[in-house]
């Protein structure tokens, strides 16, 4: 099973090079990505689904070790959410739910890796500081995609070597 979370963090990183590479540059969060490919709108979602699910079953192993369930599940709602309504520059109503969903599953994110490790998540926001200050010109708006990167690299780190 720890296979899976393998297989995840490949969709994952795989579908964020490619993305920095169409966009020629660092986009302003994860969620933008959906917006490089106008001609294939399910690309965001299926990997947003596809990199879950592979990574729910080592996820739960060691969120059940450390009694954290609760926030596995918030974190499931928020990107199940997400997934559904990536579209979100289109209305209010759609830009408001994809926000908050996306803001929760990463707060549920962060916060299991601080009650569980938090010296994964402070190790990982300083390798992206060192990648992020002398490296991207748009610090201003690319902020909320080292925050996803922070919370995504530090969580596969922390199933990756737990397992």
């Amino acid at each position: 099973m720890s296979w899976l979370i393998y297989i995840s963090f490949l969709i994952y990183i795989t579908y964020t090079i490619v993305s920095v590479i169409k966009a020629k540059r660092i986009p302003d969060n994860l969620s933008d990505t959906y917006y490089l490919w106008p001609n294939s709108k399910w690309i965001f979602p299926a990997i947003l689904i596809s990199a879950s699910i592979t990574m729910a079953p080592a996820w739960w192993q060691y969120a059940q070790e450390n009694n954290c369930e609760y926030l596995l599940f918030t974190m499931g709602i928020g990107i199940g959410m997400v997934s559904l309504i990536p579209d979100y520059k289109t209305n209010l109503w759609k830009f408001l739910t994809h926000i908050i969903c996306a803001y929760t599953a990463g707060f549920a994110a962060a916060l299991f890796l601080f009650l569980t490790n938090w010296i994964v998540i402070i190790s990982a926001a300083i390798v992206a500081l060192c990648i992020w200050l002398p490296f991207d010109k748009n610090r201003k708006t690319t902020f909320e995609f080292w925050l996803e990167f922070i919370v995504l690299s530090s969580l596969y780190t922390l199933l990756m070597f737990n397992l």
